[in-house]
């Protein structure tokens, strides 16, 4: 990671939890450039604003056109997730930069670029990526090298071309159809190729490194291992120390340094719970919408929760 690594957001439409982690990223890296690629946006200065089309290029065009959809998602959904890589790719061209740690806007981040620099010192590594128990890989906290997503990229268009990945592609949603599981073909199977391949250039960040880690998911104990952390009230246990998460290895009681929580799906509503960076511009009314959103996120998991059958 060098010193002039972007941290990277991209994102469409309003979430209501985005304003807490561009801020707490911001504030923690006050002197690192702070970027949302997206179509709204651009009203506090602190935070880079890049207008999503105005990073268009023929080659996505030509992504859309091959691109095949294989997934009970919708496809809008499936594509533009596969899409925001070049984006990345083109803001990377435009702005020259060397490398960005990029992350969703569901994603928390508790440290400095320069602290996770010196915390990961010594490890050569042109791609960070998210890499569960038994996998995919995933980009959702994610560190790339121009090098590194010039050639993703180069392969994700590829992949949807005749050849192996592309029957990969098909005896997985093959799958998917004959067992009756949702999902199916996404960014992250194609992501999962890519680290399968180049694994010589990729960290795992999921996995501890002295102490350090990335948060995989919070609602669930599995990081690189499964059961790897501890669980508690239906999310890993998380003990803060001098504003920096912590979190229990099931094993040992070792506590391992979060440098990133991942708050995934209804636990989005967790947010501003966990947010400690300070006060910004507008954060009353975004404080008022946030609790209304996370109510709502709330009395859908209870609804559902009451909604399966017994057994």
């Amino acid at each position: 990671m060098n010193r002039d690594t972007r941290i990277v957001f991209i994102n469409t439409g309003r979430s209501f939890f985005l304003p807490y982690v561009l801020h707490q990223a911001k504030q923690l890296n006050p002197s690192s450039a702070v970027v949302l690629i997206g179509d709204t946006g651009g009203e506090d200065d602190l935070i880079q604003f890049e207008q999503i089309e105005n990073l268009a290029s023929d080659d996505i065009d030509s992504f859309r056109a091959n691109y095949v959809h294989r997934s009970t998602n919708p496809e809008a959904f499936e594509l533009f997730c596969w899409e925001r890589w070049f984006y990345l790719r083109n803001f990377m061209r435009k702005e020259q930069a060397d490398s960005v740690l990029y992350l969703d806007s569901d994603v928390l981040l508790y440290s400095s670029l320069e602290d996770i620099r010196r915390c990961y010192d010594g490890v050569d590594w042109e791609c960070g990526l998210s890499v569960p128990p038994g996998g995919p890989a995933s980009g959702h906290i994610s560190y790339w090298t121009r090098e590194a997503i010039e050639d993703f990229c180069r392969f994700a268009a590829a992949s949807f071309l005749k050849g192996c990945a592309s029957q990969i592609y098909n005896q997985k949603w093959q799958q998917h159809l004959a067992d009756g599981v949702p999902g199916g073909v996404c960014d992250m199977t194609t992501i999962d190729l890519f680290y399968q391949s180049n694994r010589c250039r990729i960290l795992n960040l999921a996995a501890p490194y002295r102490g350090n880690v990335f948060d995989h998911n919070i609602n669930f104990g599995d990081n690189a291992e499964p059961g790897e952390y501890v669980v508690e009230g239906g999310i890993k246990k998380v003990s803060f120390k001098g504003g920096a998460p912590f979190l229990c290895r099931a094993e040992n009681g070792q506590m391992d340094r979060a440098h990133a929580l991942h708050f995934q799906g209804s636990a989005k509503r967790l947010i501003r719970n966990f947010y400690r960076g300070g006060s910004f511009r507008g954060k009353a009314g975004c404080d008022m919408i946030f609790l209304f959103h996370s109510l709502r996120l709330r009395a859908r998991v209870l609804l559902d929760r009451f909604a399966r059958p017994s057994v």
